[in-house]
């Protein structure tokens, strides 16, 4: 007599989780850039003041083609007597506080004065006192100038600035929810189908 019985196939259902579509790979590589954007805009204008930096935008073709129209400087703030010829410095020129910036050609520090020329200028200026002098041009950036002195010096600019700042900050928030919501839908896969992975037969006599 033989008695024979079969165990049921064992039934394993995988769901695989699906990765995100393209397009909320690209909602989320937008919204990345514009965060790093909008950071390193508020770095340049932020983190040099607190160390005592001050930025200046290059009105005048006067240090061309080391410093064109347009470029924004940061000047740090220099013991006088320390400048040496060949630094460029931003000092005020005149009653009216104007900034120029220039290349010292001579520190006359007996009289307590430096002298300056710019590069694209045939004579050198007026001698300036110490006091005058705000600092050496330790970097700059080009073509960033006039774009920062618009937002910082002007009152429509800097209404306009607070109102750009405010509109990446609501396009990230939309362009974030927007790659959620795509991730969200296309999360899971249809069910996979059914895979025997155990068969196991069990025959027996006497």
């Amino acid at each position: 007599m033989q008695v024979g019985s079969e165990q049921p196939d064992a039934i394993r259902i995988v769901i695989r989780e699906r990765e995100p579509s393209l397009a909320a790979k690209i909602l989320r590589t937008i919204s990345v850039a514009l965060c790093l954007a909008l950071l390193a805009a508020l770095c340049i204008v932020a983190v040099p003041r607190f160390f005592g930096v001050h930025e200046f935008n290059v009105t005048s073709s006067s240090m061309s083609p080391a410093y064109p129209v347009g470029t924004l400087v940061f000047t740090a703030p220099t013991d006088p007597a320390s400048i040496r010829p060949g630094e460029v410095v931003s000092f005020v020129m005149n009653e009216r506080l104007d900034v120029a910036t220039h290349r010292v050609v001579e520190n006359d520090r007996e009289s307590g004065h430096i002298v300056t020329k710019g590069d694209a200028n045939a004579n050198n200026d007026e001698p300036i006192l110490y006091g005058n002098v705000l600092g050496v041009v330790r970097f700059s950036i080009p073509m960033v100038g006039s774009v920062a002195d618009h937002l910082t010096n002007d009152p429509v600019g800097r209404l306009t600035g607070i109102a750009l700042v405010g509109g990446i900050v609501i396009l990230v928030v939309a362009l974030e929810a927007a790659g959620s919501l795509l991730s969200r839908t296309g999360a899971q896969a249809p069910v996979a189908s059914a895979a025997k992975v155990e068969k196991a037969s069990r025959r027996g006599g006497r």
